[in-house]
């Protein structure tokens, strides 16, 4: 199936349609970019650092790299967003899809997400994560404080509202310039998903889920017409585990295994 001219018109029922954003497709991935080498260089350059200045245990050392590595590289790449709409004399709200929210509509896409999540843990609990992956995030949840704030804030609040404007906001109107929505879809939710491999390795369950999320972001995005929508959706997905950890408190905690 090859792309349709850059002003065909756009699938039935879809709610981007022309006129197509001016930014071009390089330059959303040219964003992406940012994030992925910011924080790949501020990991090479914090890792040596804190070893031989940093707290004693591999813990401490987290709970100071975290907030740094996630901080620095959000920040870049927000730089990096930015002036490309101010290159092409955009406001951002309106560039983005953030001019109108739904309103108490976006609950029941936050459920949405967190129902998606909650559909793939037969999945996650079947093929469990490597012992590495595995005892990283458990630490984080049983050790709480800092880092695991850090991780919370970060998981809900920052990286859905990057990644949207991103993969949802830029690139996906920049495809749906030459490709009908299904094969744009499928070219954004690889990259996203490629852009998490850092975080989950090559456990394949999580790849799985990150990529029926990713195709999920698409389709609201592509159906509202709103950025907000996917927004909401990707917290929801994200603050599933939360919310597990933080209903088991009373009963002793969260066991071993995808979550804990």
């Amino acid at each position: 199936m090859g792309p349709p001219p850059p002003d065909a018109a756009p699938d039935a029922g879809s709610a981007i349609r022309p006129p197509w954003p001016p930014w071009r497709t390089w330059e959303p991935l040219a964003a992406v970019a940012v994030l992925a080498l910011s924080q790949v260089v501020l990991g090479l350059l914090l890792i040596p650092a804190l070893r031989r200045f940093g707290p004693g245990g591999a813990a401490q050392r987290l709970e100071v790299a975290l907030p740094i590595l996630i901080l620095g590289s959000h920040a870049a790449t927000w730089t990096a967003v930015l002036a490309l709409l101010w290159w092409h004399r955009l406001r951002p709200r309106a560039a983005l899809a953030l001019d109108q929210a739904p309103g108490r509509a976006l609950l029941g896409t936050y459920g949405a997400g967190l129902g998606l999540y909650l559909i793939l843990l037969p999945l996650l609990a079947f093929f469990p994560p490597p012992p590495e992956q595995t005892n990283l995030f458990s630490e984080i949840f049983r050790r709480g404080g800092p880092a695991l704030a850090m991780l919370l804030v970060t998981a809900v609040l920052l990286a859905p509202a990057l990644e949207e404007t991103l993969f949802r906001g830029l690139l996906l109107p920049a495809l749906r310039r030459r490709w009908s929505f299904w094969p744009a879809a499928f070219i954004v939710t690889t990259i996203f998903t490629g852009l998490h491999l850092g975080q989950t390795g090559p456990y394949w369950p999580a790849l799985a889920g990150i990529f029926a999320c990713g195709l999920a972001l698409a389709w609201l995005r592509e159906r509202s017409g709103s950025l907000w929508p996917a927004i909401a959706f990707h917290m929801g997905f994200n603050s599933t585990p939360f919310l597990a950890w933080l209903i088991a408190q009373p009963f002793g905690g969260l066991p071993e295994g995808p979550l804990g």
